[in-house]
């Protein structure tokens, strides 16, 4: 980042944008159609020497190959990881150029009733959620899912298209919250 960012200082520029798109081939254990997934990240920082790094924003994208070549099923995971990471770096410039900023929101989830399957279907509804910016397993134990998340929007906008993704066979409710624990919820089996 240092050489861009004097290359940058060089032009007269008071940011510079880098960023990295990535993609593979999904090898997955189960018996499910092949898949490509792509990540997009791009960061923005100052110009000026030891700049700060004033964004940084990912996004995850996962396609069906469906009998067309791995390039071209390439070609569009990184389209759709691209846009996405578009779609957030266009919310962070505006809060930018106006003297704002976003700040990342951590907060901790905690989902009882999960098996792996439950596990797997969490997390790539939390990959596709425009609310969350990254998530890690911080624990996993009998059942229960304990998540670190950072959000880019506030734990409404997170619970409202965390109860509108599709749960596929599962049932996704929420619990009361318990002090530290945060956000609580429960997935049971449910119709398919």
């Amino acid at each position: 980042d240092a050489y861009i960012q004097d290359f940058s200082r060089k032009l007269g520029a008071r940011w510079v944008m880098v960023g990295n798109l990535v993609v593979n081939q999904v090898k997955d254990a189960g018996a499910g159609p092949p898949r490509v997934s792509a990540l997009a990240e791009v960061k923005l920082l100052e110009a000026r020497e030891f700049g700060d790094e004033l964004v940084t924003e990912s996004a995850f994208s996962v396609t069906e190959k469906e009998g067309r070549s791995y390039e071209e099923t390439s070609r569009q995971a990184l389209e759709a990881a691209a846009s996405r990471v578009g779609r957030y770096l266009r919310a962070d410039l505006t809060l930018l150029m106006a003297g704002k900023m976003s700040p990342p929101r951590p907060s901790k989830a905690v989902f009882k009733g999960v098996t792996p399957g439950g596990q797997k279907l969490l997390r790539r509804n939390l990959a596709q959620m425009d609310s969350v910016q990254r998530f890690a397993v911080a624990a996993f134990s009998n059942g229960v899912l304990t998540l670190d998340l950072v959000l880019r929007q506030g734990e409404e906008q997170f619970l409202k298209e965390l109860l509108a993704a599709p749960w596929e066979g599962q049932i996704l409710a929420k619990e009361p919250e318990s002090g530290a624990a945060g956000m609580v919820f429960s997935l049971r089996p449910g119709p398919p």
